[in-house]
């Protein structure tokens, strides 16, 4: 049984000579890699000197840029890392600050050396707390205070910043309740 697709017969030809030249074409392939000059004799088998040198500049290139693409991450992964630490310190001493009179709240601030990149050497962090000596707003059950923690290291003052590193402290601040409301003790 024979059966004839429109429009396909009068493609037939056209693509027999496509295919001729899909075979010429496969069989030129090798003579591109060849080495043989038009006399047919072989050149050298390595790679000339120009071609080495290309090769070496290229590498070079791209080493730099790799070498320079791992020191900005290991930078960018030290200061997330003291950072992190940071905002743990401050949000530690908030939370002291939250469980305690603001009588007390002055001896929080502290300095505090720890381990954090290498197992040999420390880094110090520095708190800084800081409230006004007047409550924000307050009511007949308690004050509210506006409290906020500085933490820095690897500088002298807050808000320092370093090239390439960028600033070296970190703020967070809470509005700490402090009831004045005295619990009664339970009757006899």
């Amino acid at each position: 049984m024979n059966v004839i697709v429109p429009g396909f017969l009068p493609k037939l030809p056209e693509m027999k000579r496509i295919l001729r030249e899909i075979r010429h074409k496969v069989h030129e392939i090798p003579r591109l890699f060849d080495r043989s000059d038009e006399d047919g004799r072989v050149r050298g088998r390595g790679y000339t000197l120009g071609e080495v040198i290309m090769a070496m500049a290229l590498l070079m290139v791209i080493l730099t840029f790799l070498a320079g693409l791992f020191t900005h991450l290991f930078v960018s992964s030290s200061k997330s890392l003291d950072s992190s630490i940071a905002l743990e310190l401050a949000d530690s001493v908030i939370s002291q600050a939250n469980d305690s009179d603001p009588a007390t709240w002055p001896a929080l601030a502290a300095s505090q050396s720890l381990y954090n990149r290498d197992p040999r050497s420390t880094t110090e962090f520095h708190t800084v707390l800081s409230f006004p000596p007047a409550p924000v707003m307050t009511h007949d059950m308690g004050q509210m205070y506006e409290v906020s923690v500085e933490v820095y290291w690897m500088g002298d003052r807050p808000s320092e910043t370093r090239r390439d590193y960028g600033r070296q402290s970190v703020r967070l601040s809470k509005i700490i309740y402090v009831s004045n409301m005295q619990i009664a003790a339970p009757p006899p």
